[in-house]
């Protein structure tokens, strides 16, 4: 989240929240991202939305200052049928999956509709501009101020590549941020710089650039809704995509698995997925 020192984390505007291995996401579907969004634009204070998928946990649950970082974002939607299935697992049957792409498509509506300022920032060279066109082809009258897409680098960025971004955000003063670095890169760019720069909203999206453009093509229908995404992912981009979902993405699934249900019959330690707010 994007807060001052000194100042207290709460729900998301009464959005129930839950944990899973102790990072927390709120049981929220895509109805209710949409009123939550507009309602953060109206207020104009700065706002880091996460996109939480089994990614996100699997690299929390290595490092205590990322789940930190995770756990006081003021929106964490679910960008993943486990943890929608967690969610609904623990009652809350209006949570729905959020994609990267599904926030850009909302807030391309609400700034077709009341003019905010849209920046596009991360992505391959290239891949955010062609973004940029189907979006506004999408949605007549959206406001995307700026596009850049900066040399890649671990981080934190270099010094002359970081200011040449922070100028160009400057300069097109935008109101909504998405910054597609990748996890943990991007979440931490907003951490350090969203605040100082005066942006409502900033959302790290991934590959998001990639899905709207085609470039990176998404699973058929009945894939996505029995949580098969990953296995069609894979099949796409065996090399690029096998360490993270075999070695890492699943094996985090099925130990939540195991561990809630040993969790549930003896009783002897707190639940790996819970209602926290």
């Amino acid at each position: 989240m994007v807060r001052r020192k000194g100042t207290r984390t709460e729900p998301a505007l009464g959005i129930p929240r839950f944990s899973v291995m102790g990072t927390y996401a709120h049981a929220i579907g895509r109805q209710e991202t949409r009123q939550v969004l507009s309602r953060y634009l109206e207020e104009g204070h700065p706002r880091h939305i996460v996109t939480l998928n089994v990614d996100f946990l699997h690299q929390a649950d290595a490092s205590p200052s990322f789940k930190q970082l995770l756990n006081t974002a003021d929106l964490t939607v679910l960008d993943g049928k486990p943890l929608v299935w967690a969610a609904k697992y623990l009652g809350f049957s209006q949570s729905e999956r959020v994609t990267g792409p599904d926030l850009i498509d909302t807030c391309a509506e609400l700034s077709a509709r009341e003019g905010h300022r849209i920046f596009f920032l991360g992505g391959s060279d290239g891949v955010a501009a062609q973004a940029k066109e189907l979006i506004e082809r999408r949605h007549p009258g959206v406001q995307i101020c700026g596009v850049y897409a900066p040399p890649r680098a671990d981080y934190p960025l270099p010094r002359e590549i970081n200011e040449e971004i922070l100028g160009r955000i400057r300069d097109a003063k935008p109101d909504i941020l998405f910054v597609a670095f990748g996890c943990p890169k991007q979440e931490l760019w907003i951490r350090d710089h969203a605040e100082s720069l005066g942006i409502t909203i900033a959302a790290g999206i991934g590959g998001s650039f990639n899905f709207i453009t085609g470039l990176t093509p998404r699973a058929p229908g009945l894939m996505q809704d029995f949580g098969l995404e990953w296995l069609y992912r894979l099949c796409v981009e065996p090399k690029r995509l096998w360490r993270r979902y075999l070695c890492a993405d699943l094996p985090l699934v099925f130990k939540l698995a195991v561990l809630q249900l040993a969790g549930q019959v003896r009783s002897l330690r707190r639940p790996v997925i819970e209602i926290v707010s």
